[in-house]
């Protein structure tokens, strides 16, 4: 998962990154990247379309690329800006929703270690200890993997909520699959 990088793509060997926090000269930020399209900055306009991309998780640059492409993005700024506005508010949407699906992972992940614990009489220990307590505690009951599979995803989680970024859903589906098998190696504990 990329924390600060939105985008990245390079133009007569000049790399551009679209940024959340942007620092230094080379970054932008969402904010002036839509604003320059708005403005019809031509040269940035010219370096989107007919640059290569580099990374685009959010496919914010590939849109506007196509729309220049396609030559969708032309007329007034309140032409543009609307259509703007309705991909960020698209794209917040979707960032919402794989924020509300990495909780609800998270969430399973300690409520389902809890009742283990309560299950077996041991006490319940803290989100962040639950992986070493698993490991320590349970490694002749349980497969190890459940202790790993624990670790990743409240070290994910944490990592996410400690910097932002961009969830990307190849980590959603992958922290998801683990938490299955995590459920699945502590149900068939004895």
């Amino acid at each position: 998962m990329s924390k600060k990088c939105m985008g990245k793509w390079v133009y007569k060997d000049k790399l551009y990154i679209l940024a959340k926090n942007p620092i230094g000269k080379k970054s932008i930020s969402l904010p002036d990247f839509f604003q320059k399209i708005v403005k019809y900055d031509s040269l940035f306009l010219m370096s989107v379309r007919d640059g290569k991309i580099l990374e685009d998780p959010l496919k914010i640059i590939s849109s506007v690329k196509q729309s220049l492409v396609n030559g969708q993005i032309f007329g007034t700024s309140d032409h543009i800006l609307s259509k703007l506005d309705s991909l960020l508010w698209e794209t917040s949407k979707c960032s919402a929703i794989k924020e509300k699906v990495l909780s609800n992972v998270y969430s399973s992940l300690i409520e389902y270690a809890q009742a283990f614990f309560i299950k077996n009489g041991a006490p319940v220990p803290s989100p962040k200890s639950i992986p070493s307590r698993l490991k320590k505690d349970f490694s002749e009951k349980i497969d190890r993997k459940a202790g790993l599979y624990s670790e990743e995803i409240i070290n994910f989680t944490k990592e996410y909520r400690r910097k932002g970024g961009v969830i990307e859903g190849k980590n959603l589906d992958e922290l998801m699959r683990h938490l299955s098998l995590f459920k699945e190696l502590l149900g068939e504990a004895k």
